[in-house]
């Protein structure tokens, strides 16, 4: 294992930091790529390099399958790699023809990649959205499109819609056992407001009329104020098989909404009253909390990690912690809350909760620093209580990326963001949305290691 080259940020405190931090678990794994960080390209011939990262699920064998979009010369398509735990593409990821680990999915129009699931037989189920359409795909375990769904259209996708929306999108998926596959999402109700769904779906595509409150499906309107505009995140998934879906909700400002299901769809009543719960930061007389990320502890609590402004702070990282009641967890930090930044503007992107109870967080800082300016991404972990876990990182229980610092050393204007983090056979895998060069945009996925074996029972993706 190596340990992660410290850099120059307030340099006196961060001396002290390092010199500590030689000891200290999630710093990067030499054995994968290039010091624990691999460089994902999708570069179009036309000379268009901006490939943007969105989703990361790990297989059961270690690999990792990475989700973004490419663009071409004339739209956006999406890209789809699987890595090997070497860090290298896997050359048997080749539905496209070519060995080169990487396939590109296109479509008539912009697809825009909004989630990504593994089924229970290796089968690869990706979400888009194109011109309005909420679309699905189901590729062969190698990318390819020989094993499209049943009575696909628009090429192999099928599309799909709430009935009586007038618009319907897609945020994510998370494959079950069995092969089937929840979706999550928002849709437009025809009075003007939004509202959450969660679908579950055969590993053909159909609707499992076996769940939800209608036929396949289960609507989620909160309704606080006049603009009844409630938007979907997230999900995860419970051991005991309980879903979580979170997003943000309007209500004069904007809160954080949770909402839970039973795993057949119905809403949880026991989960405060109703299933649903509303929590908030509120600190100034504006505030705009936006859940973004969740995960399900191995007690069955659930963290939620979101990004709070208001008029007196910059944007903080705001995670809070429910029991399975849907009331806070007092023994977590403020009474259930906690906030968290790095310099300054600090926002969440993805979350993991690992076997023993801690919680890890990926995400994004700005900073005036000369060799990070303007936006770092960062991985972090927390102790169960909320409490920054110091054993953990280079900085402060944090280690920071410098995917765009290749061969200078004090450039400008590069951008890093945290994306999504997942765990396997005692790894840490982040993924980040990479500024290598400008204008030069890339997927960049980086290891780290650790001396606790997760249980991937509790394994989250966002």
């Amino acid at each position: 294992m190596s340990i992660f080259r410290c850099r120059t940020i307030a340099a006196s405190v961060l001396a002290v930091a390092c010199a500590a931090a030689w000891a200290n678990e999630g710093l990067l794994d030499s054995a994968f790529a290039t010091g624990g960080l691999a460089r994902i390209s999708f570069d179009d011939p036309s000379g268009t390099k901006a490939d943007h990262a969105r989703y990361l699920v790990m297989q059961p064998n270690g690999m990792a399958l990475v989700l973004g979009s490419m663009a071409t010369e004339t739209q956006a398509n999406v890209a789809l790699a699987r890595i090997r735990t070497n860090g290298t593409p896997d050359p048997a990821f080749n539905g496209d023809g070519d060995s080169d680990g990487k396939v590109v999915v296109g479509f008539i129009g912009t697809l825009d990649p909004r989630g990504m699931a593994l089924l229970s037989d290796g089968r690869i189920v990706v979400a888009g959205k194109s011109a309005g359409l909420a679309l699905l795909t189901r590729r062969a375990a190698n990318g390819g499109d020989t094993d499209k769904f049943p009575g696909a259209s628009f090429g192999s996708f099928i599309a799909f819609a709430i009935p009586g929306a007038s618009a319907t999108e897609f945020v994510g998926l998370l494959g079950l056992p069995g092969g089937k596959f929840l979706a999550v999402g928002t849709f437009s109700t025809l009075a003007g407001g939004e509202d959450f769904f969660v679908a579950r779906f055969t590993s053909d595509g159909v609707l499992d009329t076996g769940f939800g409150a209608q036929p396949g499906y289960t609507r989620i309107g909160f309704d606080l104020d006049s603009s009844k505009s409630d938007q979907a995140a997230a999900l995860a998934l419970a051991p005991d098989g309980r879903i979580a879906v979170v997003g943000t909700v309007s209500e004069s400002d904007n809160e954080y909404g949770i909402a839970m299901l039973q795993s057949g769809g119905a809403p949880d009543d026991s989960f405060d009253g109703d299933g649903k719960a509303v929590v908030n930061f509120d600190i100034g007389l504006t505030s705009n909390d936006r859940a973004t990320a969740a995960c399900f502890a191995p007690d069955g609590t659930l963290l939620v990690a979101g990004n709070v402004t208001d008029s007196v702070l910059d944007s903080v990282v705001g995670l809070i912690l429910l029991s399975k009641t849907g009331s806070l967890v007092s023994g977590f930090e403020n009474n259930g809350r906690r906030r968290f930044d790095i310099f300054d503007n600090t926002g969440a992107a993805g979350v993991a909760c690992t076997y023993d109870g801690k919680f890890l967080l990926t995400g994004t800082f700005d900073t005036t620093a000369s060799d990070l300016t303007p936006s770092e991404a960062f991985v972090t972990r927390f102790l169960s209580d909320g409490s920054s876990d110091f054993t953990f990182g280079s900085f402060f229980a944090t280690t920071i990326f410098g995917f765009n610092r290749p061969n200078t050393t004090a450039p400008t204007g590069r951008i890093d963001r945290g994306v999504a983090i997942a765990q396997s056979s005692g790894l840490i895998y982040a993924l980040f949305d990479v500024e290598y060069q400008s204008p030069d945009y890339d997927f960049g996925l980086a290891r780290m290691a650790i001396d606790h074996i997760f249980d991937d029972d509790f394994e989250q993706v966002e």
